[in-house]
């Protein structure tokens, strides 16, 4: 059996772990994400009808309804699991490729004029 391609190997390894690297990252933030169905505001809990004032250094205030905090913001981190995990498969399906292709693979001539320019091929004259 004939030795896989080393250079393929890496780079598709490398591939795999950021796919795994993104997916494990988003479901960490995705975990550690406030409950958006019980807004906090300034260590309280808050319930329906409720306000929640913040003070900026520069003087502002903003203020904040119940609705606006509950609002669900965690859509991105199930967009980065899934891109991760596409990611993560197209390098394991390229580390599977990898391993099946001998070092110095090549598919050959796409045509029959091709093989016969190229040395020791169909009709070649040495």
């Amino acid at each position: 059996m004939t030795e896989p391609n080393p250079v393929a190997v890496k780079v598709a390894g490398k591939v795999v772990t950021v796919g795994m690297a993104i997916v494990a990252l988003c479901i960490f933030a995705l975990l550690a994400a406030p409950d958006p169905n019980n807004p906090v505001c300034n260590g309280q809990r808050m319930s329906q009808g409720d306000v929640c004032v913040t003070h900026s250094s520069d003087g502002s205030r903003r203020l904040d309804s119940y609705d606006d905090l509950r609002s669900d913001d965690t859509g991105i981190f199930w967009w980065g699991i899934a891109g991760g995990a596409v990611v993560a498969t197209g390098g394991l399906l390229a580390l599977i490729r990898a391993h099946r292709r001998p070092r110095g693979y090549s598919q050959g001539p796409r045509s029959a004029a091709a093989a016969r320019r190229r040395p020791g091929g169909n009709g070649a004259k040495l």
